[in-house]
């Protein structure tokens, strides 16, 4: 959402929402039966906000009941039995906005091979890769975290992984350059 916030001197009114139940229409490019996020974490609007917004869609509203009548999802039903193989899993997504024509365009949205129910991360990254944290994936024994690099495809809404590196459960993570700085979101 967008808040009147203007360095604190603003109203505090909320502007826009954006989401299921939001205010923008998303413009479904590439026919997802679920394009919107849900228990998204670590958004971020990249290049100093000239866009694409960055998003790791940890996806659990898409997940949960068609009947949509649970208090987590706000009443937006998910997908329910009709999950598919790739519908299931979090994804990393970048979009752009414009809020001149309440749209959003999608410009990657990859399922990332795992599902992750919480916390992870998003970033655009220098050479045009994106780089997404699944901070906790549980098999049932242990909790794993992935770090995963997609490289886009032009005309298509996912990429393949250029890097996939599984470790110990995290909360956060950024690629960096290297050691001396920080990474540019």
């Amino acid at each position: 959402m967008k808040i009147d916030y203007q360095n604190g001197a603003g109203t505090g009114d909320i502007i826009w929402r954006m989401g299921p139940s939001g205010d923008f229409n998303f413009v479904n490019t590439y026919n997802d039966p679920w394009p919107w996020f849900s228990h998204q974490h670590e958004v971020g609007i990249e290049n100093g906000g000239a866009q694409p917004m960055t998003i790791l869609d940890n996806g659990n509203t898409r997940r949960s009941p068609a009947s949509g009548s649970g208090s987590s999802t706000g009443g937006v039903p998910g997908l329910g039995n009709k999950c598919g193989p790739n519908d299931c899993n979090t994804r990393g997504m970048s979009i752009t906005f414009n809020e001149t024509t309440m749209e959003v365009n999608p410009v990657l949205s990859a399922n990332l091979g795992f599902f992750s129910d919480a916390m992870g991360s998003a970033q655009l990254l220098a050479d045009g890769n994106y780089y997404f944290l699944l901070a906790i994936v549980t098999d049932g024994k242990i909790d794993t975290g992935y770090d995963i690099q997609i490289q886009p495809t032009p005309g298509k809404d996912t990429g393949p992984q250029v890097m996939n590196v599984s470790g110990p459960a995290g909360y956060r993570g950024w690629q960096m350059p290297n050691l001396y700085t920080p990474p540019i979101t």
